[in-house]
Order: structure tokens, then sequence, then C-alpha cells
């Protein structure tokens, strides 16, 4: 199979409501975008950014000036960027949007090879930025793939697939969310970045329903997949772990007070199952080793549902609430066809 091959992923499944469109690894399925790198500070190089607040840069101006932005930003007539191939030939990061509050849709792009410096992010939404969707995008060998930070809002993230390999951009993180509130994560799927994802300082983040796998690792992995810190009233459900992942002999550790927690019926859990972390004296627990999520100094999230997806010698699977795992099966088998096909060219 060669790079031009395509792969795509559908069902007509509830759950998990991945890949409703196809994603193609064929270039020519795309609009190849030409703009010139955009310097928006010392440090933070973009292909394409949007600043709301700055008239150079803003939705309007935008739009006005290129085919492929398309409507006016109101709730029923969004500004969609899509269907756009950009390659960050390994010095920019992809997509950023900054102070915007208009209504948005990011959806269908294939974001590829950024640099290796922090802000090198497949897409990065930066200072209070509201009312967005980044939808099945294709994004490969990023530092960071999808990036909430600060005061953004109002935001849902699905069924966007990122692939990494620890070397190409770095150290890297699918998703990651500080500072912000009222965003959905659900439906993605992530393959071997160097660390999993990350939530600090946030309040009302739903994040569920996403599966991320590592086959780089071995057992000894270091890191946790879900790292929650300092952030509230997150809900953590439905979440599957693979590759490396599932050797964890821990879900969860608590580092810090953490008060007013529910971590009930994960596949492996520090406690009994159904138990419920609750009362104003808090809870400290910590142990040694890698765990599949992280909570530290966080309150009143519900945690429930996340399962390790590995299929026993006998070939039978454990049954988990609320998922199909045949589905999850064909979702996993399509990854490694994925991870083939990528590898054979990264850029």
């Amino acid at each position: 199979m060669d790079y031009e091959s395509q792969v795509r992923v559908s069902s007509e499944q509830d759950f998990p409501d991945l890949k409703s469109s196809g994603f193609s690894m064929n270039v020519s399925d795309y609009v190849t975008f030409v703009g010139p790198p955009i310097n928006t500070t010392a440090t933070k190089v973009f292909r394409i950014f949007i600043d709301d607040a700055d008239p150079n840069y803003n939705w309007s101006k935008t739009a006005s000036e290129n085919a492929w932005v398309t409507g006016s930003g109101t709730p029923g007539d969004p500004y969609v960027i899509e269907n756009l191939y950009l390659n960050a030939q390994g010095v920019s990061g992809g997509i950023r949007i900054s102070r915007s509050t208009k209504n948005f849709i990011i959806r269908n792009n294939w974001i590829n090879y950024s640099g290796v410096n922090e802000f090198d992010n497949g897409i990065l939404l930066y200072d209070t930025v509201e009312n967005g969707i980044i939808e099945d995008n294709l994004i490969t060998y990023v530092r960071k793939g999808i990036v909430l930070l600060f005061s953004c809002s109002n935001i849902t993230v699905s069924g966007n697939y990122l692939f990494s390999d620890h070397t190409t951009a770095g150290y890297g993180r699918p998703i990651y969310v500080s500072n912000s509130l009222n965003a959905t994560i659900v439906d993605n799927i992530a393959i071997n970045f160097y660390s999993g994802f990350q939530f600090i300082r946030n309040e009302n983040i739903t994040f569920s329903r996403n599966y991320i796998t590592n086959t780089i690792w071995g057992a000894e992995f270091s890191a946790s997949p879900i790292d929650l810190r300092y952030s509230n009233t997150t809900t953590i459900t439905f979440n599957g772990f693979g590759g490396a992942y599932t050797q964890s002999t821990r879900f969860i550790v608590m580092t810090g007070v953490n008060t007013g927690n529910v971590v009930l019926n994960n596949s492996q859990t520090l406690a009994q199952p159904d138990l419920e972390i609750s009362g104003g004296e808090g809870l400290q627990m910590q142990t040694l080793g890698a765990s599949l999520l992280t909570l530290t100094n966080s309150h009143n999230n519900y945690i429930a549902h996340n399962f390790k997806f590995e299929i026993s010698e006998s070939g039978s699977s454990q049954e988990i609430p609320g998922f199909d795992l045949t589905l999850l099966i064909g979702i996993i088998g399509i990854t490694s066809v994925v991870i083939f096909i990528l590898q054979r060219k990264k850029h």
C-alpha cells in the first residue's frame, strides 16, 4: 500500500461516532495551502493566523481576501476553514485563532509536519476564543495536535485523528487544554504521541469516547495518558486505552488534595469499583509508577467507565457498558493501517 492510498472510516452506529465523514491520505483530495508562514511573535509562526482583534488579521479581512474561508461568523453562517492540506514543513504550526468570539468551524483538513517548539501546534486556539468547532481533521507529526489556551470557551473538538512518532516533531501531545471552560472533546483518536492528553486549570470540560494508543512505548511508559490538574467539574467517561497503556496496573493516581470527585467502574482502579471520593477533609493518595489517569488538586470531577482495550488470548474481551466493542476493534484495525501508511512517507 503506497502513500497515495486512502483510508476511510465510517459508522452508522451511535458509538463511537467517529469518522462520519472519511479521511483521505491523498494530498490531491485537498486544496494545498500555499500562503506564506505568518510570524505572529518572535517564536510563534503559523501558516494560517486569525486574530479578530487585529484589523490586519481579523476574520472579515481574511475571508474577503482568501477563498479558503467562507461564511460570516454568525451561528447560522459560521466562518469555515475546510479541505486544506497544510504542510508546516518542520518550521511552524498550522492554524492559530486568537481573540475571537465569532462562530467558526475548522474541519476536514490535513495538517502535517510542524516544528518542534512548544507552540508549533496543529491547531491553536489562544486567548479568549469562543464558539468554535474543530472536527474531522487529520493532524500528523506535530508537537501538539490541538491546543486550547487562555480563556477558551464553548469549543467542541470532535472526530479528529492525531498521529505522531515521538521524534519528528519532538515530545508532543495530541490535545492540551489550559485555563479554559465549557469545552467538549469527544470521539478523537490519538496515536503514538510521546505524552497524552493534558488538562490544567479548567472548569466544566467534557472528555468522552476518545481513544489513545501508543505502540512505541513499552510497558515502562512514564506519564499518564490523561493528566488532570487544578481542574473542576470535568467529566471523563468512556475513553479507551490501547497499546503500551494496557500494561498499566493502576487506573488512577491522585496527588495533592482532591475533594468531591466520583471515580467508578473503570477497568483498573486504585481502590474498589464504585468508589465515591468526597468530603471536606480531602483525600491524598500517591503511588509510584505510571497510571492511566493522574488527578492533581482537582475537585468535583466525574470519572467513570474508562477502560483498557486488549483482546484476551481466548479472543474474548471485557464488556464495557455503553461501548460497541466490535466497532472499536474495527477502529483499532484501521488505526494500524493508518500507522503503516503514514510511516511509509512522513512528509
